[in-house]
């Protein structure tokens, strides 16, 4: 188990921390961390679904943010990755979560000028081009991960202790 101060790993039956001091509480702090990890975990999924669900219409045909938005679509991508290091690894879940989070965001700034470009050149083509509620959707979801994810976070027991 992981010292809820210093985040070290201490031995499972210890009930002070031997680096830091702290008195340990074993059922509280187990369901406790296992609870926000599920919760971070919930957030993290919200945000790839939130990925797979419709963007665009161009000329009828629906694409989802995956392949309308590349290459920005990659990201998307990496902030997602980090966020699965959060729930594998439990690295530093703060940062990684923020920095997932500002990397989605710039997938979704990439899919709104991929849009105008698109509405754009349906313009000058004739091409029907329509926004659909995906965008919309991942960008309340990434905030949502964002904020709530760094607090779900902050709760998650680290793997290693940050410097």
């Amino acid at each position: 188990m992981y010292c809820p101060k210093c985040g070290r790993q201490i031995p499972d039956d210890a009930n002070i921390c031997p680096y830091c001091g702290v008195r340990v509480e074993h059922r509280t702090f187990e369901r406790g961390s296992a609870r926000w990890l599920v919760v971070y975990g919930v957030l993290w999924l919200l945000t790839v679904i939130a990925y797979s669900v419709p963007w665009a219409k161009v000329d009828g045909k629906v694409f989802v943010g995956w392949n309308f938005t590349m290459p920005f679509s990659i990201t998307y991508v990496i902030g997602m990755l980090l966020g699965l290091i959060v729930i594998i690894v439990k690295y530093r879940p703060v940062l990684m979560t923020i920095v997932a989070g500002v990397l989605m965001m710039l997938g979704l700034v990439g899919a709104a000028i991929g849009f105008g470009a698109a509405q754009i050149a349906g313009g000058l083509t004739g091409v029907k081009v329509s926004w659909e509620a995906g965008p919309g959707w991942a960008f309340i979801l990434t905030m949502l991960y964002m904020v709530a994810g760094a607090y779900a976070a902050r709760k998650i027991p680290k793997s290693r202790r940050n410097p």
